[in-house]
């Protein structure tokens, strides 16, 4: 375990991960930082299977990790195939502090790039239908007038609860792994099942129980807004419920290389 002072914790700003970059790529790398910064290729797997060093982890915040990676062409579709990284705002400005000039006459340093991970739900990889997932990554980069690299720092961050679109994708495939074992939950399987007993199909089965939990929801939401009270719904009834530990970002979203 690399031994470093009580309390602290890697948590540069913008402009110092430029620098930290620029760093790297003209070969002046300070040792200290390959402990906090590693490299790897984010846009090889889902973010959630990229592994980690966890020796060095605990001192960043626990939902956030840093590395160096080479961006080779313009897509930013994971290799695996499972997602992409889509772009969510305009790329940002990083200028230099240390100039004392309005911020038009300031050296631009480089630029950050905001993207939001998006998850295929089958195999046949519509984008129109990927889920929009928490995990989020500033991708910086140098000015080109600097620097000409294909080299990026990210910063890769889980924002906690599961979307909106995760939970419900998630509640389907429970309700098919719990009612129908024996056929897989992904979408894909599901789609080429026949029918069962009854003339109702896994598809049908499941929007029934999909329809009466979103029905369910709202009513619990309408009651907490007049009870400001944090309760859980279990059939009809109302109970005091501690957090799904699958909801935390450590270490079930990450998985860690030790």
């Amino acid at each position: 375990m690399m031994m470093m002072p009580t309390g602290f914790r890697f948590n540069p700003t913008d402009e110092e991960l430029i620098e930290i970059l620029e760093r790297k790529v003209s070969g002046q790398e300070m040792p200290l930082h390959a402990h906090f910064i590693v490299q790897r290729n984010v846009y090889e797997h889902d973010p959630q299977h990229l592994q980690w060093d966890d020796n060095t982890t605990v001192f960043m915040a626990s939902n956030e990790r840093y590395c160096y990676c080479i961006k080779d062409n313009n897509s930013r579709e994971v290799s695996s195939g499972q997602g992409w990284w889509k772009a969510t705002g305009h790329i940002k400005k990083i200028y230099d502090s240390n100039n004392n000039q309005q911020q038009q006459q300031q050296r631009v340093l480089g630029y950050k790039r905001p993207l939001t991970f998006h998850r295929y739900k089958d195999t046949d990889r519509k984008r129109n239908q990927a889920i929009k997932t928490s995990w989020i990554m500033h991708e910086f980069s140098l000015h080109n007038n600097n620097y000409n690299t294909d080299w990026r720092l990210c910063k890769i961050k889980h924002k906690g609860k599961p979307s909106a679109q995760e939970e419900l994708e998630n509640f389907r495939n429970q309700q098919i792994t719990n009612n129908y074992p024996d056929i897989e939950s992904s979408s894909s399987s599901i789609s080429m099942q026949p029918d069962f007993a009854g003339g109702v199909g896994v598809n049908e089965a499941v929007d029934h129980n999909y329809n009466h939990f979103m029905q369910v929801m709202d009513d619990h939401e309408q009651k907490l807004q007049v009870s400001g009270t944090d309760n859980f719904i279990n059939g009809d009834n109302y109970h005091q419920q501690p957090e799904d530990p699958s909801e935390q970002p450590f270490s079930c979203l990450w998985s860690w290389q030790n």
